[in-house]
């Protein structure tokens, strides 16, 4: 009993020791803590960049949507107890790569800048994978990389951005050799376009950073894809490059909710610049919508981009030489054939050995391009050995000119939103029209920066007012119209197709009603004299409305066209039939001329002559309109 009263002096000392110890250590902390609130910093614009704050009307709500990248449990909604908490967590004990100081190094940079922390009694942790990764890296200049719109594929088809990370070292000179940061949505591999589609608008995904090889990059956009990419290098210093690759640590794995229009891979992009240069604020105005061509624009107007270098896909090199190659065009296909014959053979016919040094590239060219394509072994790797055999004997060198230069690059054409005021006549009623379009493009929209013969009009709505009896009409309202006229020529045969859906107002029995509608088509596109395109579509509808016989109308029919350049206007001229022969049967015909004047970058004068033939009776339209792209 007397032994243990002995010890309780002893048992208090140990206690007291740990007490004042402990309250040496939060006595600097708090007052680190004291600072920054004193400064601030909990509602100052690089935190809030840091951590992907959104003002909302209540306050804020961050962007991240994964608990791993909160320090504190309300870190999600609240600047101030993400702060303190990352505070407070920087200086716990532990020295494993997973000490906070190691998981949020941009976080750690800013505040040591701010509160000085090493002044606190900060403990410096050597984050050795953290370290090796950035070694890895090696980064000194990073490019901003746009890959042109694809259609083919629901999350690309206004275009993509990412970033490359070019090395120090010997890989400087090598750019197949960088990195690419990537963000995307992580999509399941058996969704098909349409729930991928419904998915991607709603937040259905898991956005993802990730970094890979460029070169991944380069074979998916410029073979696989074959979509033409710019490089734009960006202005960063190195104390900023360092930046934006600690928060690319920070996000590492890090789940966002993906949104097709908004919280996307450019609307990411930027935000990564907006930490590596405090003050850009490249975000702010893309609350709404980032379009990529549009996010590149900002990052041009901002000063960020210098030089921007084009990387022409493989379709657009083959056809480039194609026109450069002056002799028989089906020559080159008969060398691709592996059943074609021998080569010599089908060489002798071509005069100077530059003619066949460039045939024998090209055929090589197209077969690597299909190998691509095909799934499975290489079905011309027998034949690309005996192209590059009968190379080998011809004088060595360059055949080629460098690829010719598109006249815009991406960021110099119109912008995304149109607004569209005018007015016209229905069967001699007049009427003034208003519509607006958040995005993209459509085929008779300033071509500057675009593709031939490609639209997408996204969330389209168009209104009427008629003055005789003073009543505002929905006309139209398109949730999404797709158009690819993709030419075809003996080398490459894509199929040219459409998509649209929405609400229109449609001629009943009864007069004008609204009907739901959904069409798509399917068919070929040719060349008329490189400049202009005619199609030919085979296409159904099915139209939905209450003021149809069993509430529905479902045919097919047939569509023709031709598309117009010239410098100074572009025009469609369309032919097309529909037989609804289920539901509210009934047989359509139309015939529209249209054409568009740009006038300076951001507008454009278009006028719409149309008749259409239904419900056993004509209607003629006419209309004109002044369209602004915002």
């Amino acid at each position: 009993m007397n032994f243990r009263w002995s010890l309780l002096p002893v048992v208090w000392a140990g206690v007291l020791l740990l007490m004042s110890a402990a309250c040496a250590q939060s006595a600097p902390l708090d007052r680190a803590i004291a600072q920054a609130r004193a400064a601030g910093l909990a509602q100052d614009d690089y935190w809030l960049r840091l951590l992907h704050y959104q003002r909302q009307a209540s306050g804020f709500r961050s962007q991240a949507d994964d608990p791993r990248f909160f320090n504190a449990r309300n870190g999600k909604t609240s600047p101030e107890a993400e702060l303190e908490a990352t505070v407070r967590a920087f200086f716990r004990e532990g020295d494993d790569d997973q000490h906070p100081q190691c998981r949020f190094p941009a976080r750690l940079h800013w505040l040591d800048q701010r509160l000085d922390l090493r002044a606190f009694g900060l403990p410096v942790k050597t984050c050795a994978e953290f370290h090796a990764w950035l070694q890895t890296l090696k980064t000194e200049r990073v490019t901003l990389i746009f890959p042109a719109s694809y259609l083919n594929s629901p999350s690309s088809m206004f275009g993509h951005t990412l970033l490359r990370l070019t090395p120090a070292d010997s890989r400087r000179d090598t750019p197949l050799a960088a990195f690419a940061l990537n963000y995307a949505a992580d999509a399941d591999a058996g969704d098909n376009g349409l729930v991928y589609s419904y998915k991607g608008l709603f937040g259905g995904y898991p956005g993802i950073f990730s970094i890979v090889p460029y070169y991944e990059k380069i074979k998916q956009y410029n073979d696989i894809e074959s979509r033409d990419i710019w490089e734009y290098d960006l202005d960063l210093t190195q104390a900023e490059i360092d930046q934006l690759l600690r928060h690319a640590w920070e996000l590492r794995r890090i789940r966002f909710d993906y949104y097709f229009l908004t919280e996307n891979c450019s609307y990411h992009v930027l935000s990564l610049l907006d930490v590596a240069r405090p003050g850009a604020r490249l975000t702010d105005d893309f609350s709404v919508k980032a379009i990529p061509s549009d996010t590149v624009r900002a990052v041009v107007d901002n000063g960020m981009a210098r030089h921007a270098a084009y990387r022409p896909a493989t379709t657009t090199l083959i056809e480039q030489r194609l026109g450069i190659f002056r002799g028989d065009d089906s020559r080159i296909l008969q060398l691709a054939d592996p059943s074609a014959g021998k080569i010599n053979a089908l060489l002798a016919p071509l005069t100077g050995t530059v003619e066949r040094a460039r045939a024998l590239e090209l055929a090589y060219d197209y077969n690597r391009y299909r190998a691509v394509q095909a799934s499975g072994p290489d079905p011309y790797a027998k034949r690309n050995y005996q192209l590059l055999t009968a190379r080998s004997r011809l004088p060595a060198g360059r055949m080629w000119p460098d690829a010719r230069r598109p006249a815009y690059q991406p960021e110099q054409g119109h912008r995304t939103a149109r607004l569209a005021t005018g007015g016209g006549w229905r069967d001699g009623d007049g009427f003034l029209s208003l519509r607006f379009r958040p995005a993209y493009h459509d085929v008779l929209d300033p071509l500057p920066g675009y593709t031939r013969g490609s639209q997408i009009n996204f969330l389209d709505l168009h209104a009427r007012y008629v003055p005789d009896d003073s009543s505002l009409q929905l006309d139209r309202f398109t949730l999404i119209d797709i158009r690819s006229l993709t030419p075809r020529d003996a080398f490459f045969k894509p199929v040219s197709w459409s998509v649209d859906t929405g609400i229109e107002r449609v001629l009943t029995d009864n007069g004008r009603d609204s009907a739901a509608h959904l069409g798509g088509s399917t068919g070929v596109s040719y060349r008329l004299r490189q400049r202009h395109l005619a199609y030919l579509l085979l296409q159904g509808q099915l139209n939905a409305s209450k003021a149809y016989r069993d509430n529905y109308s479902l045919g097919g029919g047939v569509s023709v066209g031709t598309l117009l350049f010239w410098r100074h206007s572009s025009a469609e001229l369309s032919l097309g039939g529909i037989r609804y022969a289920l539901g509210e049967t009934d047989t359509t015909w139309s015939a529209r001329w249209r054409q568009s004047f740009p006038v300076g970058r951001q507008s454009a004068l278009r006028y719409r002559l149309e008749q259409r033939h239904e419900r056993g009776r004509y209607v003629t339209e006419v209309e004109l309109t002044m369209n602004w792209y915002l």
